[in-house]
């Protein structure tokens, strides 16, 4: 039952291969000017691929726990599209997950603590910097995350 779960948890690469095709819609319009901005729309994809990510992923740590885990899929992925408080939210919703994992089963996860400034900054960087490099440190965050859970619903019940 538990490695079907974890067979649930969605994949990451879709967020890479998101990422890699932004970088190259980015530099191909730079060279051809396109009337439509196609890397719009890639990160448009792959922000929506990775709030996906965030409901699938909690979705599957509860029904894995029976409805014990706190944090509900919804609320995972709609508390990112509140102004100001997402920021609080890409911080304090790994450091729940991080603290149930452990108590769980103790070094399942670092604190979750080190894991929201990873968040952040691909947050940040896909606004300021460049939409691929932020869309790969989230999705790198992603990775590792996902790693644990995998690990965690493999190993428990």
């Amino acid at each position: 039952m538990s490695t079907s779960l974890a067979a649930a948890l969605p994949p990451v690469w879709p967020g890479f291969v998101l990422a890699a095709v932004y970088l190259v819609a980015e530099l191909a319009e730079d060279l051809i000017p396109l009337e439509a901005p196609i890397s719009m729309v890639v990160g448009f994809l792959g922000v929506a691929y990775w709030l996906a990510w965030v409901y699938f992923s909690h979705q599957a740590l509860r029904d894995h726990t029976a409805g014990q885990y706190p944090i509900s899929p919804r609320r995972a992925a709609f508390l990112h599209f509140i102004p100001f408080y997402n920021l609080g939210w890409m911080f304090r919703w790994p450091e729940q997950l991080s603290r149930y994992l452990n108590e769980q089963r103790p070094g399942s996860m670092v604190h979750g603590l080190w894991v929201g400034p990873f968040i952040l900054v691909g947050f940040i960087t896909t606004r300021v910097v460049d939409g691929a490099l932020g869309l790969s440190v989230m999705f790198g965050v992603a990775a590792y995350v996902g790693r644990c859970l995998r690990q965690y619903l493999r190993t428990s019940r």
